[in-house]
């Protein structure tokens, strides 16, 4: 199958290949994209809560309160159905503040590492040949189950998701609840003005997420929401 990337030289970095044919790419987004092709990154270093006794100022982050939680943001669990009417579940958990901040602690940290290593690791869904993979989209969208093409050129990886459109502020300020809940229509879900930056319209097109990817992976089912709790 003919690879669909765009291929794109940076300057002092490595070229980047973007399987992007038809989904809106931002400036922002290329310029961390870019960025991400200089310096070589590896991600040795794992973080933790027992971690804020070497590194005091993790204490100040929301950690203890998203400790086996569902998180916040985008993370969700969902009751879908695929082609057939078959029940999934679908868990996405994570952090937010204390994520972020251990992350741009532990990043700099392998950013030294991977200077004196010379290591570079994609961060990016693994998709090596035949492995099964989730690739969601926004609630009240389509999501995916995939097996992997294990296409090389893509670093045996696919996408982790849709992906925004906006930013969650400028989704509150262009969208109202109504548009919220006509966009979710079918789906039980909030329908409160806390949730507004998680409206669909939010975040990119998943169908041509999927189509700008279909040589890197292999759709096996496609599940549709019916149930989305948000963290």
């Amino acid at each position: 199958m003919e690879s669909k990337y765009h291929h794109e030289d940076v300057p002092g970095g490595v070229p980047l290949k973007m399987w992007t044919h038809g989904v809106p790419v931002e400036d922002e987004a290329r310029r961390q994209l870019a960025n991400a092709a200089r310096p070589p990154v590896v991600f040795r270093h794992i973080a933790a809560d027992a971690l804020c006794r070497d590194y005091p100022k993790l204490e100040k982050t929301n950690h203890r309160n998203h400790l086996g939680t569902l998180g916040t943001g985008n993370h969700f669990i969902e009751v879908c159905l695929d082609e057939a009417g078959a029940v999934w579940s679908m868990l996405h958990s994570g952090s937010r503040g204390v994520g972020n901040a251990i992350g741009t602690m532990f990043i700099e940290l392998a950013k030294q590492d991977a200077m004196r290593n010379d290591v570079h690791l994609p961060d990016r869904d693994p998709a090596r040949e035949g492995e099964m993979g989730i690739i969601p989209g926004s609630m009240g969208a389509r999501s995916y189950i995939v097996r992997g093409r294990g296409n090389p050129e893509s670093f045996h990886s696919c996408s982790h998701g849709a992906g925004r459109a906006m930013s969650r502020g400028e989704a509150k300020r262009r969208f109202t609840l109504a548009d919220h809940r006509a966009a979710t229509e079918g789906v039980e879900c909030r329908k409160d003005k806390d949730v507004i930056d998680e409206i669909p319209m939010a975040y990119k097109d998943i169908d041509a997420v999927m189509a700008a990817q279909e040589d890197l992976v292999e759709v096996v089912h496609t599940l549709k929401q019916v149930v989305c709790v948000k963290g």
